[in-house]
């Protein structure tokens, strides 16, 4: 049962926080959603209790099953546009939310992640003060954890890489939930084939097209950790995507650069193929070191024997 006494359920307005300025540039948020019906009401709050005065607000749900829908409902006349209809996943729910989308700037909040208070206020702050003609990306930090109260979560204070090798090397970029664009000389897609790593491929396309990125050390989002989150649920299917997606974008290197992360990707693989190994064959490997240590062991041949039969009986 989720607490009704703090962040976001009870809202603490701040009625002066939005009149330092007349104009306040559109932001659209999507939000994919599918079966999260625990989590999507806290997720709703978190983005409509900003207080924000310009926002679109864009839910797209992939046909839940569960009381995801009767939330939905309920809170259908604050939300800019919401559909539940089945689609090709998450990447696919994206692009449909973000083809609706007509804010100046951009971000998307997965259903069981949530904004902290004034995260939209310093963003839209952020891209007021900012002259450059180029497009932006803005980068808050974010808490991993369960709950917003949870004592032993993880601040994550994120430096985005400097440059597409870097990128590629260090793989986890920043999280999404505390990420925020502008689309003005592009239009760029999530690549729908992706089911994990999508984010990732969408942020490599924003450092090949030369995005300015504002870091604002302000907490944004709470990245919320659970054993039915993807990054638990399909963690093979990451790494599989990750250097997919990484095997794409060193052509896009010099030759010693592209050496450097084909040989970054085969630790990762050398690594996966062993976690997989043990994970599948605990009892071999126990077995393994069993004698090995036996052999060692300076006992008569005979009684090595015995313990290796009751080893394998065992």
């Amino acid at each position: 049962m989720l607490e009704i006494n703090r962040w976001p359920w009870t809202y603490e307005s701040n009625e002066d926080l939005y009149t330092s300025r007349t104009y306040w540039p559109k932001i659209s948020i999507v939000t994919p959603s599918f079966n999260q019906g625990q989590y999507i009401e806290e997720t709703i709050l978190s983005v409509l209790n900003q207080g924000y005065p310009n926002l679109e607000y864009i839910i797209i749900d992939g046909g839940s099953t569960d009381n995801t829908v009767h939330i939905l409902k309920k809170y259908q006349d604050k939300i800019t546009y919401w559909v539940s209809e089945t689609d090709r996943g998450q990447s696919h729910a994206l692009n449909k939310g973000f083809s609706k989308a007509t804010g100046e700037i951009l971000a998307y909040l997965n259903s069981d992640d949530c904004y902290y208070p004034k995260t939209l206020f310093e963003v839209a702050n952020s891209f007021l003060e900012e002259d450059s003609n180029r497009d932006l990306l803005f980068i808050g930090n974010c808490y991993w954890a369960d709950n917003f109260d949870d004592i032993d979560g993880k601040l994550d204070s994120p430096n985005f890489p400097k440059d597409l090798k870097a990128a590629l090397l260090k793989k986890m970029i920043a999280p999404q939930a505390s990420m925020f664009w502008t689309m003005t000389h592009h239009d760029l897609k999530f690549y729908e084939q992706l089911r994990f790593c999508m984010d990732f491929e969408f942020w490599l396309q924003l450092i090949k097209n030369n995005y300015k990125v504002i870091r604002i050390n302000e907490l944004f989002s709470l990245f919320r950790q659970h054993q039915e989150a993807k990054t638990h649920t399909i963690e093979n299917v990451m790494w599989a995507e990750l250097i997919g997606v990484t095997n794409i974008y060193k052509s896009y290197l010099d030759g010693k650069g592209a050496l450097d992360i084909t040989k970054a990707n085969l630790q990762i693989e050398i690594n996966e193929f062993y976690k997989s190994f043990c994970k599948n064959n605990s009892g071999k490997i126990r077995l393994i070191e069993r004698l090995l240590s036996l052999k060692n062991s300076g006992l008569p041949w005979k009684q090595k024997l015995k313990y290796i039969i009751k080893d394998l009986w065992s």
